[in-house]
């Protein structure tokens, strides 16, 4: 069979043609199919981000470590001009989780089991005289290693994360328990930046990546009373590290080990942080 014979029975058929589109038509953009399962993930991580409101005289208390306290140095007053009740409870040195942290030849930090004891003698009752209706959770030690009664949690392990999301929980219920109406808004520390030391090591980009995990597995038990914030959509919005340690404004908030902020840097993330938190200038 020809060519030309197989083209006209495909004609008589239907199967072609040879009709211009008329003048002017569009078939418009073409569709690029999403799979349902990652647009049903990406829906739900944005539902773990759905922080409380937060207007005039609302009462938030940030709680944390040494990143909590460079944190806590913008952020309260800029809070306060803005009508927000803020104040801070800070140990720095210590997370806020029981148990002492294990070091990676498996002695034991010297000072976390004061830390340990601290926490539920001294700082979580000085949280929660606070009375907040909203406590920023702001702390780094908790993908530590941790000792608990005789039970050890690595967060290089899925049973180690979620032992340690455990704990994480457990000092949550008692800032904020269930039908207190207080929140626990647990900011998600950022990835690493480039600083005067360097570009951060493996193991520093590994562990923050473990307390994301951590954070995320907590809010997702109870996305009424928790929710995450993410650090990273301020300071490292790519979301691969090492994060940027000098923005297009010059500003260059954390470059003394690409964590902590200094007082500039502090200043200067305060007002996003709160714009990420929704309260108007």
């Amino acid at each position: 069979m020809s060519i030309r014979t197989l083209g006209i029975m495909l004609l008589a058929l239907g199967l072609i043609t040879l009709a211009p589109s008329p003048v002017g038509a569009s078939r418009g953009p073409e569709r690029i199919p999403v799979d349902p399962g990652l647009a049903n993930a990406a829906e739900a991580a944005h539902r773990l981000e759905q922080t409380p409101p937060i207007g005039p005289g609302t009462r938030v208390t940030l709680v944390g470590d040494s990143l909590a306290d460079t944190v806590s140095w913008g952020f309260v007053p800029v809070a306060r001009a803005r009508g927000v009740d803020a104040s801070a409870v800070v140990v720095p040195g210590c997370g806020l989780i029981r148990g002492s942290v294990v070091t990676p030849d498996g002695g034991i930090v010297p000072w976390s089991p004061g830390c340990d004891q601290r926490l539920t003698s001294r700082t979580i009752p000085e949280m929660v005289s606070h009375d907040a209706n909203v406590y920023l959770w702001v702390s780094t030690w908790e993908p530590s290693t941790h000792l608990v009664d005789g039970v050890t949690y690595d967060s290089a392990t899925p049973a180690g994360r979620s032992g340690l999301a455990t704990l994480v929980r457990e000092t949550a219920d008692r800032i904020a328990p269930p039908g207190s109406g207080r929140h626990v808004v647990f900011a998600a520390p950022a990835l690493p930046a480039t600083s005067e030391n360097g570009d951060p090591s493996p193991k520093a980009v590994t562990t923050t990546r473990a307390l994301q995990a951590i954070l995320t597995e907590v809010v997702r038990g109870d996305p009424s009373r928790f929710s995450i914030l993410r650090f990273n959509r301020i300071l490292c919005p790519s979301g691969i590290a090492p994060c940027p340690a000098t923005f297009a404004d010059g500003a260059a908030p954390r470059p003394a080990d690409g964590g902590h902020f200094d007082r500039a840097g502090s200043d200067w993330f305060a007002p996003r942080l709160l714009e990420l938190l929704g309260v108007p200038a």
